[in-house]
Formats: structure tokens, C-alpha cells, sequence
């Protein structure tokens, strides 16, 4: 079987993934050289909680997710 770009089904070096698995949630921790307003997810917008300590470590959980998740760390007064 020929497809476009002349690949041979079976015999092409790329591997087609058709199943995503969701992974987390997820625990992150990060040691920062200043304080944080808020953890966000983007696009979505999503607010997540979030602590910091005195030492700049701040911690949060990023919800389950399938693919890739995107996290906005906002500094600031």
C-alpha cells in the first residue's frame, strides 16, 4: 500500500501514536530566587494553590493531564 509521500505502510521509521495516556496529577516543587503571585494554567486560565515558604520554595500540584501541560508562574507585587 502506497500512501501520500510515497511511505510504505509498516516499513515508514515514524511511529504514529494514536493513544494518549493522561498522567498526574503531578507534585512540582521549585527552588525560586523570589516570590510568586499566583500559579496558573495556560490557556486555560485555571488558578492553581500554590505555597511558598521563606526559603523561596514553592510548591503546587499540577492537575492530571494528557500531552503537555503549560504553567504561568506571575512575580510581582
Amino acid at each position: 500500500m502506497t500512501l501520500d509521500g510515497g511511505t510504505r505502510a509498516g516499513r515508514s521509521a515514524l511511529e504514529v501514536i494514536e493513544d494518549l495516556n493522561p498522567a498526574g496529577p503531578v507534585h512540582i516543587e521549585l527552588n525560586l530566587p523570589e516570590n510568586i503571585r499566583s500559579v496558573r494554567l495556560v490557556p486555560e486560565g485555571t488558578e492553581l494553590a500554590f505555597t511558598q515558604n521563606p526559603a523561596g520554595t514553592a510548591a503546587f500540584d499540577v492537575p492530571a493531564f494528557t500531552c503537555h501541560s503549560m504553567i504561568e508562574l506571575s512575580y510581582g507585587n
